[in-house]
């Protein structure tokens, strides 16, 4: 007996909503899945873009930076100067005194001038050395010139000619004075350092200068070794004694004491047989030279000319100097005598 089925038409139309349903909800969760793939791999390719857009600029910055790096350090290299040895600096100061040793007294001068005008235009270059270029000074010192200065703690003498270390050798004592001493300096660094140029400099202001023009009677009562100082001084500015007390304007006579002491000073030295042959023959100079404080300018004095000299330097020896050698020579008798003796009393003490 076939087998049928009687559906009313509600029925049908039930069964025709159920079945629409179903195939929507299975289209919407197909569209649903195929749309969270899509994203999905959307995300995935975006992901794997950002990753290597970031890692290959990444890489490329850091082998780009350390080419530069590289480069900059061969360049640092190739331009900084090289360290020199002390062998160096022992040749390059040996080559330094070569040229002091063969540079002229007129250009040695010039060399002052151009230091001082630096000086006192604020221009100083201060000249400092290295560690190893103030080591290499113990070998040997050639100064450029000798300077005769007052002890005036106003007037360094190598700052106001701005040199530096082993420039010049400085012999300072008050009001720049001559004497055994001086002289005795001034023969070692002339005939042993084998100076050219020697300079005299007095200074505005001058304590010693200002001191040695009092009485007599108040001279009298300093202490024994700076009475014989202005004792000296004063018998120097005595020949110019007139024109001195002619000079109506206290400065200007100031200064001008001053330029008498400093010339006078300059005559003794010249008055040194060896040290006047060597400025005829035109292997030295000897010059005088005022310094002004208030300014920082140091002004130089003509030289005497070398042919001039004989007339113009006194050739009789200065008493004052034959006095003291005198006096440092019978010093030093009685010193050796007295060593001998007391050898002597060392022997026979070691006899008995």
């Amino acid at each position: 007996m076939p087998f049928s089925i009687t559906l009313s038409s509600s029925d049908v139309l039930a069964s025709l909503f159920i079945a629409t349903g179903v195939a929507n909800v299975w289209i919407l969760m197909r569209a649903l899945r195929e749309l969270r793939d899509e994203r999905s791999k959307r995300q995935t390719e975006h992901n794997g873009q950002c990753t290597a857009s970031n890692a290959t600029p990444a890489a490329t910055t850091k082998a780009q930076l350390r080419t530069e790096l590289t480069r900059l350090a061969s360049e640092k290299n190739a331009g900084a100067p090289r360290v020199p040895t002390m062998e160096d600096v022992v040749r390059s100061r040996a080559k330094r005194n070569e040229t002091v040793y063969a540079t002229s007294p007129a250009a040695l001068l010039n060399d002052l001038r151009t230091g001082n005008m630096r000086f006192w235009t604020g221009t100083a270059v201060r000249p400092e050395l290295s560690a190893m270029e103030r080591r290499a000074l113990i070998l040997q010192q050639a100064p450029k010139v000798a300077v005769l200065g007052c002890a005036d703690s106003r007037v360094p003498i190598e700052i106001v000619f701005d040199q530096g270390l082993g420039d010049i050798f400085a012999i300072r004592v008050a009001g720049n004075v001559h004497g055994i001493n001086v002289q005795g300096s001034l023969d070692y660094a002339i005939h042993h350092l084998r100076i050219k140029l020697v300079v005299v400099m007095g200074h505005e202001g001058c304590g010693a200068v200002k001191a040695a023009q009092l009485p007599e009677d108040q001279v009298a009562n300093e202490e024994p070794m700076l009475r014989s100082l202005l004792t000296t001084m004063k018998a120097d500015l005595a020949s110019h004694s007139a024109t001195l007390e002619a000079i109506t304007d206290a400065k200007c006579r100031e200064r001008e004491a001053v330029a008498v002491n400093t010339q006078a000073q300059v005559l003794k030295i010249l008055r040194e047989p060896a040290v006047r042959g060597k400025v005829q023959r035109g292997e030295l100079m000897v010059v005088g030279a005022f310094y002004e404080i208030s300014s920082g300018l140091v002004e130089f004095f003509d030289p005497i000319a070398p042919d001039d000299l004989d007339t113009c330097v006194d050739v009789i020896p200065d008493p004052v100097m034959e006095k003291s050698v005198q006096a440092n020579t019978s010093l030093a008798a009685k010193q050796v005598a007295a060593h001998a003796d007391n050898n002597d009393t060392a022997d026979i003490a070691g006899s008995a």
